[in-house]
């Protein structure tokens, strides 16, 4: 009798298949927009994460309190001291293929525990010694081709990926980034932990990507969230105009012996097989539209807020359920008005 009952409920679209046609064009495109903007929201955060966690949440940046640049000497005079604290130099560089690479160098040496820039366990050997190495992200690697080159002509040592790794970030020894940046004696910072801010130091306190971009995402999430309320009231029209056809039928199976409650879970069984078709299809094309959109975005993010975010798309396993269950969950809200 199901059976008979949900073929005969469905005829209905078969002899409309306008209305089937809106329905799902209501679903596909809600679900659609949602998936993508949050497939780019996602593939951002995930690079925020990884960005906020290389210097770890207890570790500590210093500069001198005047301003002055710092050098070895400060570094040198500090662990002296007593004080454990690890050089750190940054700088931004510009491959002849036109991407712009933040080098940083550290000393694996003195760097603290915590921080995702020291793993170099097995290759040490290799990272600081000539020709030294290049630790990059997988996708940034694939980026940049075999052997990369500064717009200076000067040549990258051999590059490893490193997937804890932010985009465009290159990490390596302090020595070849002093070369590579013609620092000198120079360094950016100090990092570490102390108790206490050592004299003639101050801490640097620097929002992180994440934080500064926070109002950017949740523009989008805001116009994601309108496109998915716009399908979801085309649906629920399109629900309803069903409905309304279907008294009739649905009269005439009740006299035929059909429980009301058997009736009722079958409309929703119904209503998910149809959903489900819509969600699915609005997921795969809301993650090809986020692959083709993410490399604006990332160049827009880079522009603003002077964050690197991988033009490729990073989505955690909750991505995928978070789709089809915020899709589903409209649809079923919209079912149950009409």
């Amino acid at each position: 009798m199901i059976r008979v009952v949900l073929a005969t409920l469905l005829s209905h679209y078969r002899r409309h298949p306008g209305q089937l046609a809106m329905l799902l064009l209501g679903l596909w495109v809600a679900g659609g927009l949602w998936s993508g903007v949050q497939a780019i929201n996602a593939s951002a955060k995930d690079n925020y994460a990884r960005a906020e966690a290389l210097l770890g949440g207890s570790l500590v940046r210093l500069e001198r309190d005047n301003g002055a640049p710092l050098t070895h000497d400060d570094f040198v005079a500090l662990r002296r001291a007593g004080v454990l604290m690890s050089p750190l130099l940054e700088g931004e560089r510009v491959t002849d293929s036109g991407v712009r690479l933040t080098l940083v160098g550290i000393d694996p040496f003195t760097l603290p525990s915590g921080s995702s820039l020291g793993s170099t366990e097995g290759q040490l050997q290799n990272f600081i010694a000539p020709p030294w190495q290049v630790r990059l992200a997988p996708d940034t690697q694939v980026q940049l081709g075999e052997v990369a080159r500064l717009q200076n002509g000067t040549v990258l040592p051999p590059m490893v990926a490193d997937s804890g790794l932010p985009p465009n970030m290159a990490v390596m020894d302090m020595a070849i980034a002093a070369q590579l940046l013609q620092a000198g004696d120079k360094i950016t910072a100090l990092i570490g932990r102390f108790e206490q801010v050592p004299a003639g130091f101050r801490q640097i306190t620097r929002p992180g990507p994440g934080e500064l971009a926070q109002s950017f995402h949740l523009n989008l999430t805001a116009m994601a969230l309108l496109a998915l309320v716009v399908g979801l009231f085309i649906v629920q029209a399109a629900l309803g105009l069903a409905l309304e056809q279907r008294l009739g039928l649905l009269r005439t199976l009740r006299a035929l012996g059909v429980p009301c409650r058997s009736l009722t879970g079958l409309l929703a069984l119904e209503l998910l097989l149809l959903g489900l078709l819509g969600a699915v299809a609005g997921l795969v094309s809301g993650v090809w539209l986020a692959g083709r959109l993410l490399p604006d975005v990332a160049a827009t993010l880079q522009s603003l807020y002077d964050a690197n975010v991988s033009a490729g798309l990073s989505l955690p396993w909750h991505y995928w359920l978070g789709g089809m269950g915020v899709t589903l969950g409209g649809l079923l809200l919209a079912g149950s008005g009409v």
